[in-house]
């Protein structure tokens, strides 16, 4: 599942955005969008506390995070990212980590893959 391209249009525009860079040693399955903005990651279920996260790229199927804290992969989590239209609340994003590097003693890139929109996830119950 991937995002929806009007949802991740949508998402661009609201956070600032770098040059796109190619690199030839890439393994993504889908281009990302150089980002920096601040999001609040809430874990799913008993696993923590929200936390504070720098966005680094942005695709339709995953995310980059720069954070001082390390996740487990298969860590599931959710990040609610502002709308142009605030009355139609936050999107709710489901990700799942699927890699984490230590860039130093106190800072980690983790890598997301999207699981879900949540509003999807309600939606079909």
């Amino acid at each position: 599942m991937g995002l929806p391209a009007d949802l991740l249009r949508e998402l661009l525009t609201m956070l600032k955005t770098d040059a796109t860079r190619v690199r030839v040693s890439d393994k993504r399955t889908a281009p990302r969008v150089g980002v920096r903005s601040p999001v609040r990651i809430l874990p799913v279920g008993d696993t923590g506390e929200p936390t504070l996260c720098w966005v680094k790229n942005l695709s339709g199927v995953g995310i980059g995070l720069l954070g001082k804290q390390s996740m487990p992969c298969g860590t599931e989590f959710v990040i609610p990212f502002k709308r142009a239209e605030a009355a139609q609340g936050p999107l709710r994003v489901l990700y799942r980590v699927a890699n984490v590097k230590r860039i130093s003693p106190e800072l980690f890139a983790i890598g997301g893959r999207m699981v879900c929109v949540v509003e999807e996830i309600k939606a079909r119950s």
